[in-house]
């Protein structure tokens, strides 16, 4: 994703959100991907996008797909697609990158604005009211680099349609979710719950398989972190 490029009641979602929304609207960023982040940009023209978000600051071509990077503001966005738009990420939410995600919530008691800076994915769990949402296999051992560890959790669930939205959560060692608890010993948990079912070799080699019940355990666990990355695109 870096490289090529995310329980309580909804009133409280909005509160919780209530201050980083408030810091991420005073950044000249949040009007434009406010405009693109929403299911109707997914299929549509890269020329409509790049009337929102202004020319792509590099283009790369891998085969028939075209990978192009623009900055907003100081916000960097990630688009795959030719002519059409197939995905759209922000690979780093900040207080100066970030959109208004109401315009995405599937729960018809969000009505927004709803900042996806500050969201939690328990936030993001109940803002698209759907029980489908699975942890995806990603690097849970000695990612990154020595300078710059990383640990990197992705939960995917489906939007409407075709369409799915990504969520990640990147780990350096310093991240506190919601309640103040060390994300990092979160991760280390879970590392070690999956190593108990499938043994060392497989969750250090990023072969461990994920079911039902171990994504409902990553979600649990991660319920009060905070979403850093976010996509939507559409499904292969």
């Amino acid at each position: 994703m870096r490289k090529n490029v995310i329980v309580s009641a909804i009133s409280l979602l909005l509160l919780l959100a209530a201050p980083r929304l408030a810091q991420a609207q005073s950044g000249g960023a949040y009007g434009k991907l406010t405009q693109v982040f929403e299911p109707g940009i997914v299929g549509a023209t890269t020329d409509y996008l790049e009337s929102v978000l202004g020319p792509a600051k590099r283009k790369d071509q891998l085969g028939d797909t075209t990978f192009r990077e623009y900055q907003v503001g100081g916000c960097r966005v990630e688009v795959t697609g030719g002519d059409t738009v197939k995905t759209i990420a922000v690979p780093e939410l900040s207080s100066g990158c970030s959109f208004d995600f109401a315009k995405l919530a599937t729960n018809p008691d969000v009505t927004g604005p709803v900042s996806a800076f500050g969201m939690t994915f328990g936030d993001l769990y109940r803002a698209l009211s759907l029980p489908d949402i699975e942890f995806r296999r990603d690097c849970l051992h000695l990612c990154g680099n020595a300078a710059a560890p990383e640990i990197g959790f992705n939960f995917v669930t489906p939007l409407r349609g075709r369409l799915h939205l990504s969520a990640w959560l990147y780990l350096t060692g310093e991240e506190k979710d919601r309640k103040g608890k060390d994300v990092f010993d979160l991760a280390e948990e879970f590392k070690s719950y999956l190593i108990s079912r499938q043994g060392q070799d497989k969750v250090y080699s990023v072969e461990y398989d994920i079911s039902r019940e171990d994504s409902d355990r990553a979600m649990g666990l991660f319920e009060d972190s905070y979403v850093n990355a976010v996509q939507i695109g559409q499904d292969n």
